[in-house]
């Protein structure tokens, strides 16, 4: 009888961790979509392509570049050059640390 708690119990938490696993691929973290969202809208300009793509160098990949252009907010950077002019020096340091 104890075993069949015991595996019925691993079903479930077996269960639990699929359904999480789903909401997450599903849904995503909000800064997955803010990074996504971002992303989108800054390749539609030369200036982060010019940085970015040529090459397309291991800050794609990076964490700090990542949470860099989520927590951004691009709408308000792109109405201030000010902003925009801060926010490339903040790429371009990156770049420089992660390129091999």
């Amino acid at each position: 009888m104890e075993i069949i708690i015991y595996i019925l119990n691993l079903i479930i938490k077996i269960i639990g961790l699929f359904i999480f696993i789903f909401i997450g691929v599903m849904y995503g973290t909000k800064e997955r979509r803010a990074y996504t969202r971002n992303i989108r809208i800054l390749k539609k300009h030369v200036w982060f392509k010019e940085i970015v793509d040529k090459p397309l160098f291991i800050m794609v990949n990076n964490n700090l570049f990542r949470k860099l252009i989520a927590e951004t907010n691009i709408e308000s950077l792109l109405n201030d050059s000010n902003k925009i002019k801060s926010f490339k020096e903040k790429l371009l340091n990156l770049k420089e640390e992660n390129t091999y």
